[in-house]
């Protein structure tokens, strides 16, 4: 089956995806990283293969104890779930 004249690909939207001049990371349900915007890349200080295919959690743990928001996790959790339960921004 061949795709319609100006039909974006998987490749186009991968692309669009990347480029977007926001902050975005795309997740799995189990918080499995899938993606990442160029401009997340950057605010992070990450290269996609660094991250890309790990849990969220592994590729970003725990804020170190220095940090006065030693509950990092647990809220980028909770956050991730009200997501996952409302389809909203959180």
């Amino acid at each position: 089956m061949s795709r319609p004249p100006g039909q974006p690909t998987a490749a186009d939207w991968q692309a669009a995806f990347q480029a977007a001049p926001d902050r975005y990371l795309l997740l799995s349900p189990d918080f499995v990283i899938l993606g990442a915007s160029d401009a997340y890349l950057k605010m992070t200080r990450t290269r996609r293969e660094q991250i890309v295919g790990r849990s969220v959690f592994e590729a970003f743990p725990e804020n170190p104890p220095e940090v006065a928001l030693p509950d990092g996790v647990a809220n980028l959790r909770g956050s991730v779930r009200r997501v996952l339960e409302t389809n909203a921004p959180d």
